[in-house]
Order: structure tokens, then sequence, then C-alpha cells
């Protein structure tokens, strides 16, 4: 599986990290911090990192099968996942501390450019803050 990755994410990411996917048209069930119990989730791999975006941010992440689970028995037929079959899914990353997450999150946001153009001489009684615009 070729996984998009976002920029922000990307440093936490390492070859041989493991990964939960769910492809589409296969039923499933994800139980958010147990993925050992998810159902219809299957286990892989980081296999391949590459080292260049696509022009908008994002990395291409290689997922191969992984049978880290012993009650799974591997990836779905062939005649059900095909190429170009789409897939979601969820690295296993190491523990950090919420306050590091938070921060991370906080300062990742991408800079954020005004529509509007700097006028001069504002009048001093809107004292107010601008308000701020956030990424969709």
């Amino acid at each position: 599986v070729e996984m998009k990755v976002s920029g922000n994410d990307m440093p936490l990411i390492r070859e041989g990290d493991r990964v939960r996917l769910q492809f589409e048209g296969w039923p499933a069930v994800q139980f958010v911090g147990w993925p050992s119990v998810a159902v219809g989730t299957f286990g892989g791999k980081v296999n391949r990192i590459f080292p260049t975006d696509d022009g908008k941010g994002n990395f291409r992440v290689v997922v191969t099968a992984d049978n880290h689970f012993e009650r799974e028995s591997g990836w779905p037929d062939s005649r059900y996942l095909r190429q170009g079959v789409r897939a979601n899914g969820w690295v296993l990353l190491r523990e950090v501390s919420l306050g590091y997450e938070i921060w991370r999150q906080l300062n990742g946001f991408p800079a954020t450019v005004s529509d509007e153009a700097p006028t001069k001489g504002k009048d001093k009684s809107d004292s107010k803050a601008p308000k701020v615009k956030l990424p969709k």
C-alpha cells in the first residue's frame, strides 16, 4: 500500500513502524487505542519512506503486509484487493507526552495569509485584536 503522509507528521514515522490498514469496500471496526481488538483492519509495517514530497507537502510511504498480531492470517485475497483500491492507514507511533503533542499540533499550523491588504491609520476606537483565519 502506498500512503500519503503530511509533512507535519513525516518526522515521526520511521521504517519498520507498525501500521493498521482499512481497505475500502471491506467491513471494519476500529477501536482507538486497541489495535489488537480491531476487526477488519490489517497489519502492516513501513517498508520505505520516499525522501521528497509531491509538491504539496505530502510524502509517500510504502507499507507491506506484516502479521505482528498472532490472530491475523494476512491481507485479503488479491481478487478483493486490486490496484487502485483506496486504504486508510494508522501508523502506530511511539509514546509521547500530551504536552509535546499539543505543542506539535499548535506550532505545526501553516502560515496564514490574510486576503485583505494592510491599511494605514486604523481607527483607534477598534481595540480588538484582528481575527485569525484558520486553515480548514
